[in-house]
């Protein structure tokens, strides 16, 4: 039963918890991926030939579309950013905040997280074994996203990790179709 002053949860505390247990497993599973991918690396053959023995792309090929990717990141970025901020906009939508507020968060953390990976990359050359460093580095990220949302938006506990897990998995998916589309783009323009 709810204390005076508070409503009742429309789902009991058990609901919550095993879905932010399922998020936070599923996301470390993703991270223990996505890590696994970036160590092994994809094999790239010195070239592809055809039936007819014909060289269709060489390793140079694959390394020149690598680049036009990496290049064309930064263009994907301008929609991304003021993508998600569209979608803090619907989130919160009261009080009413201004785009612009939601679009400077973005910005902030983004360049924090920047600021971060890069000290962590320059880290990993100078010590180049540090067992849990990255996951460390994952848990302050989320950590600070959470205490940004909170410090900005003035919402409860919570509501704040339960918009913050909705984010974060809108921000995979847009991630996920930008990185694609990015990737259509980058092919045609070789």
């Amino acid at each position: 039963m709810a204390s005076p002053g508070r409503r009742e949860l429309l789902v009991s505390k058990t609901w919550i918890q095993v879905a932010v247990l399922v998020f936070l497993v599923g996301f470390f599973i993703l991270g223990l991926l996505a890590y696994r991918t970036y160590v092994a690396g994809p094999p790239v053959p010195d070239r592809v030939l055809d039936a007819r023995g014909g060289v269709l792309y060489s390793g140079k090929d694959v390394s020149k579309g690598q680049q036009v990717f990496l290049h064309n990141v930064p263009r994907a970025m301008f929609i991304f950013l003021p993508l998600l901020a569209g979608l803090m906009m619907l989130m919160y939508w009261r009080p009413r905040h201004y785009y612009v507020e939601h679009l400077l968060l973005f910005v902030h953390n983004h360049a924090f997280v920047f600021l971060v990976a890069g000290m962590a990359l320059l880290l990993g050359r100078l010590v180049p074994r540090l067992p849990g460093l990255n996951f460390l580095i994952f848990l302050y990220f989320a950590w600070y996203m959470y205490r940004s949302m909170r410090v900005v938006y003035q919402q409860g506990r919570l509501l704040t990790v339960s918009k913050l897990l909705l984010l974060a998995s809108f921000y995979l998916l847009f991630a996920s179709l930008l990185a694609a589309i990015t990737s259509v783009y980058s092919a045609f323009t070789l």
